[in-house]
């Protein structure tokens, strides 16, 4: 039997670490979640192609709400979002021509001094009953203002029954 031993200051590192991975502030890569919040989300959207990008200002999140709104009765107003402090990242899926679909921004996360965005899209297993009726998933959330690029990673999923 062989005995470990470790200086204090490497104790408290690994206790440190270990409380921030397992309180969501930090994953086992050390990315730092960002916290955010869902401006919009669900199966129907005037937007009726892919896109994942970055809204910084007013004018071009009322444009962005405008193309989504048109098919929202009654069409309402774009969710408040303050510009001075925060972004909106978007996630569309597109035009499909059956329920069964769904996009969703998972996580955000500071790594290696850009913003990785984790973008879930879910699909129908491929002998399902569907709903034949068009739908364009999508998601939109405010997180805090960044200057760092931004890369979007897709995780693809087959619903489950």
């Amino acid at each position: 039997m062989h005995t470990v031993f470790m200086s204090a200051a490497t104790y408290f590192s690994l206790l440190v670490a270990i409380t921030l991975i397992s309180s969501g502030c930090m994953t086992a890569d050390l990315g730092r979640m960002l916290p955010r919040r869902t401006l919009a989300k669900g199966s129907v959207s005037g937007i009726t192609t892919s896109i994942w990008e970055v809204v910084k200002n007013q004018a071009e999140w009322e444009k962005l709400w405008k193309a989504h709104s048109p098919v929202v009765e009654p069409e309402s107003a774009a969710p408040r979002v303050d510009f001075n402090r925060e972004m909106v990242v978007v996630a569309t899926m597109g035009r499909r021509s059956t329920a069964g679909y769904e996009i969703e921004i998972t996580r955000i996360k500071e790594r290696d001094s850009r913003l990785v965005v984790f973008v879930k899209s879910t699909l129908p297993p491929a002998d399902a009953i569907l709903a034949q009726q068009l739908t364009s998933p999508f998601h939109m959330i405010a997180v805090s203002k960044t200057e760092l690029p931004l890369e979007f990673v897709e995780i693809e999923q087959i619903a489950k029954e």
